[in-house]
């Protein structure tokens, strides 16, 4: 009966050392997470348009960016210049979307409101020929000229701080 014990007792130790008691630490190395940064400029009317942009940018573990979304919101007090917008803006969806660049169009022609998506995809920094071209890659770098340009920045997977 000792000897069975002693081996409970054991392998209770064993389990618990190698679980570590059911206690998961968090690695805050980034290894797994996705790094996003989503930048918003101030609404701005000009010419019977209100237009806001939402940047989102997408970056690796090495915090240099993959690629980026950039989504214009406009809204329209005259409905013959919506059409017109809208119109060029299908064209652009139908005609120049492939794998590394993506168009989206969202309209609501009560509301004279349309949505504009433009998707960058498959940024890679080794096609960088300079060292400046590489900084502009860097998540430090995107997050420093968006907002000396104004925008508001929200980083998420990581602490704005820890950003190279």
């Amino acid at each position: 009966m000792k000897k069975i014990l002693l081996l409970v007792l054991t392998l209770l130790a064993l389990v618990f050392g190698i679980t570590g008691c059911g206690k998961i630490e968090k690695n805050n190395k980034n290894t797994n997470e996705k790094i996003t940064m989503t930048c918003t400029g101030e609404k701005e009317n000009s010419n019977g348009i209100e237009l806001q942009n939402i940047v989102t940018y997408y970056f690796n573990n090495e915090q240099y960016t993959t690629g980026y979304s950039v989504t214009t919101t406009q809204k329209f007090e005259d409905k013959s210049l919506y059409k017109e917008y809208k119109s060029a803006q299908e064209e652009s969806v139908s005609d120049t979307s492939n794998k590394d660049i993506v168009y989206d169009l969202k309209s609501d022609d009560k509301k004279l409101t349309l949505v504009f998506t433009m998707t960058l995809k498959n940024l890679n920094v080794d096609d960088a020929k300079t060292e400046e071209e590489k900084n502009n890659f860097k998540a430090s770098e995107i997050l420093n000229s968006n907002e000396s340009s104004g925008y508001t920045c929200i980083v998420d997977g990581i602490k704005k701080s820890e950003l190279k």
